[in-house]
């Protein structure tokens, strides 16, 4: 089985790049037999290279009492005898899953993870879980249930981001069997035997039919999921290029969209409503494509508004522009905020702890005027200057609100940003005659 998990690695580029690996560890015959490979295959690195660094991680999701403590102890000691650095994490799984609006399994999932990948960002490790090919049969079983379509169906990925699954290519009698050659102590969670989540009653009620129809089962199934991935690969990789074609400074053309095949077009609304921050439901991406063959229309869903017009999908909130304003010192109004100018002497003491709100009066030329950010606009601060897109990505400003952020520019462009503040090229000092802006 060594040769075996180390060809899988191999074919899927699963330690590119890595030699520090974080194994997730619960103690169970999954992950003991993972981090025993891992210290066997560290083992025979060292010989020619410059080592591997492994640490195993346990979290305690305090929903067993003391049985969770036992097991947290003795991966503890195991990783004492193996000379292995060991890292505790835990947290309440119950308050979490009603505060998130989860199930146990979902919230104790999340915790789990987030504590994983806090520790691996300390050294850069690889996250290492115990997953094999039983758990991903169980898991197309439960994506096709639940209706998630080809990505679902393609179960577990052998590595997404900084995880990875070397046990993918494994099943749990293969595993059972390596512990009892190679002698691996390791424990069993109570929960495993009851039927009261969807995984365990697929595990032990409808994968025992299945092999009993097809003892292969298992194995055809992790050979049916590889093909599903390579189908998800190509087809994400065409809507992408898909979207990228439809896609243009005003909007997104939905001749182009509306041309493309259903399996392509669905994903590349997917992705567009994903570049809005959104996560697409199925009801969406059906009621989205309706209003792109349509060419015209509106709807609002998930929280943002689409247009369909001239041929372009756009988002409301995105393409809602203010009316440019003339300014003048005093109070000024635009779309219903007021913008007010007052010239003062001591620019200091007008600006704020989070930027500088006054503008050197010397350095303006022309007229001022209120508007939404235009293309190329510019924008300087920290001795830094680039497109006011990208201080906007930087930030975080939501696609939906950047076009009524208002943006105070002369002739020569934008001279103070909302939430930014005055551009530092025109930014008053003390002593100078100044123009402090406030927005209401």
């Amino acid at each position: 089985m060594i040769q075996k998990i180390k060809n899988y690695i191999e074919k899927n580029g699963l330690f590119a790049q890595y030699d520090r690996f974080l194994v997730a560890f619960s103690g169970g015959a999954d992950s003991s037999v993972l981090l025993d490979f891992v210290c066997r295959y560290a083992a025979e690195r060292g010989e020619v290279e410059h080592g591997v660094s492994i640490r195993a991680a346990h979290f305690n999701h305090h929903l067993r009492g003391d049985e969770a403590r036992r097991d947290a102890e003795f991966c503890r000691i195991i990783c004492n005898r193996r000379g292995i650095e060991f890292a505790l994490g835990e947290g309440d799984t119950i308050s979490h899953a009603k505060e998130k609006g989860l199930s146990l399994e979902g919230a104790a999932r999340e915790l789990r993870y987030e504590f994983l990948t806090k520790e691996a960002a300390k050294d850069g490790s690889l996250i290492l879980t115990a997953h094999h090919s039983d758990d991903n049969l169980e898991t197309m079983l439960q994506n096709i249930i639940r209706g998630s379509g080809l990505k679902g169906a393609c179960g577990i990925p052998p590595r997404r981001d900084n995880i990875a699954r070397p046990l993918l290519c494994c099943t749990r009698a293969e595993i059972l069997d390596y512990c009892k050659d190679n002698k691996l102590s390791f424990i069993t969670d109570s929960t495993n035997f009851n039927d009261d989540c969807s995984r365990n009653i697929i595990r032990h009620k409808i994968l025992p039919v299945l092999i009993g129809l097809n003892p292969a089962a298992i194995e055809c199934a992790a050979r049916t999921a590889q093909l599903l991935r390579e189908d998800e690969d190509y087809l994400s990789a065409a809507a992408e290029a898909l979207l990228n074609e439809a896609q243009n400074q005003t909007g997104t053309s939905c001749a182009i969209l509306a041309a493309a095949g259903a399996p392509i077009r669905t994903r590349a609304i997917a992705m567009w409503f994903a570049q809005k921050g959104v996560s697409a439901t199925y009801k969406d991406i059906l009621e989205a494509e309706r209003l792109i063959k349509l060419g015209g229309g509106h709807r609002t869903l998930s929280g943002i508004r689409l247009n369909a017009c001239k041929g372009l999908l756009t988002c409301g909130d995105e393409v809602r522009e203010l009316m440019p304003v003339a300014l003048e010192i005093g109070e000024n109004w635009i779309d219903g905020r007021k913008i007010s100018l007052k010239i003062c002497q001591n620019a200091e003491k007008n600006n704020n702890l989070h930027f500088n709100s006054s503008l050197n009066c010397d350095k303006i030329t022309g007229r001022l005027v209120a508007r939404s950010r235009l293309p190329g606009d510019y924008f300087h601060s920290g001795g830094v200057g680039k497109p006011l897109k990208k201080w906007y990505n930087e930030y975080g400003v939501p696609i939906s609100i950047r076009n009524r952020l208002i943006v105070i520019a002369d002739d020569s462009g934008p001279v103070f940003v909302e939430r930014f503040g005055a551009d530092e090229r025109f930014a008053a000092a003390g002593g100078n005659l100044a123009l402090s802006v406030e927005i209401g």
